[in-house]
């Protein structure tokens, strides 16, 4: 049939494209259930009835296509269901960081560079957070892939490696943060405990494992260290790597510039302000994008 017939049809074809994780919660609890007929489920109400527990916005967006032939409901639907799942997710970010803001983070940052050497202190430590509406956008653009990892070079209280297992969770095996500062790394420990708290109470509704947040407390550029106390070497390790270079000093951006090299081939970086200058790298996309400082260029660079 070309078209679909009435908005249950068009659930019941829609739910039926999604992939697993998408099948899930969204905002205000509403769940796609697969069919009474799927042996991974037990049998559930009648399919008709599949969609939604209590998101009348989303509602209103798929029976507003009504009509549409498949190729554009599975357009206009989808697109409905990722706001709603980039708003969900937003949601439990801001709870796990409520009492985190970035003046906050600003005042950890001050306080935790007195238990570092002179030399370990400089303009790179310099606080930044990410926007998580444009840092979702950046994500999406670096198409993570299941299995991948991601990893935040000077990761502060969490917040990038946080929204990356929130939105892309159900892809990367690992999201991990390296922060010098103690004060910070400190914080994302604590932005652990309650990301894990949030995950719980929608494992339930998730058919694959989702992401472990892993942390190092020390330089970026000591691998060895890295290793060692975090179990992965973001060099070797790393497929999707995230840098705030908005404040790193030419020198610090060469060195790292130098080990990102050694990345595996199509691994991409997300840099802001600076991009890595080197012919290893293919530039997907360069491009400004709102931060908690203002506006900043984002570059999407890809290991050749």
């Amino acid at each position: 049939m070309d078209t679909l017939q009435g908005p249950e049809a068009q659930l019941l074809y829609f739910a039926s494209l999604l992939p697993k994780h998408e099948r899930a919660m969204c905002k205000g609890g509403f769940r796609f259930l697969r069919p009474p007929s799927s042996p991974t489920l037990t049998p559930g109400p009648d399919p008709v009835e599949m969609i939604l527990d209590g998101d009348p916005g989303l509602l209103d967006a798929l029976q507003t296509a009504t009509g549409e032939d498949r190729d554009s409901f599975k357009a206009s639907a989808l697109g409905a269901v990722i706001e709603r799942v980039v708003e969900h997710a937003y949601q439990v970010y801001d709870r796990i960081f409520e009492d985190m803001d970035v003046d906050v983070g600003k005042k950890l940052a001050e306080k935790g560079k007195d238990r570092l050497s002179a030399d370990q202190q400089g303009p790179a430590l310099v606080y930044g957070e990410i926007d998580f509406f444009s840092f979702a956008t950046l994500l999406e653009k670096a198409q993570p892939a299941p299995g991948e990892t991601f990893v935040d070079l000077g990761s502060g209280t969490g917040k990038a490696v946080v929204a990356a297992a929130l939105l892309y969770g159900h892809k990367f095996s690992r999201c991990a943060g390296i922060e010098i500062v103690p004060s910070l790394y400190e914080a994302s420990l604590i932005a652990t405990a309650r990301y894990e708290e949030e995950d719980r109470k929608i494992a339930a509704f998730y058919a694959e494992e989702r992401a472990e947040l892993r942390w190092y407390c020390g330089d970026i550029l000591d691998e060895n260290q890295v290793d060692e106390q975090a179990g992965l070497s973001w060099t070797a390790d790393g497929d999707v790597v995230f840098v705030n270079a908005t404040c790193f000093p030419t020198e610090l951006m060469d060195k790292v510039t130098a080990q990102a090299e050694t990345l595996k081939q199509g691994a991409r970086v997300i840099t802001l302000t600076k991009a890595l200058n080197s012919s290893e790298f293919e530039l997907l996309e360069r491009k400004q994008y709102a931060m908690s400082w203002g506006p900043a260029t984002a570059f999407i660079q890809i290991r050749k």
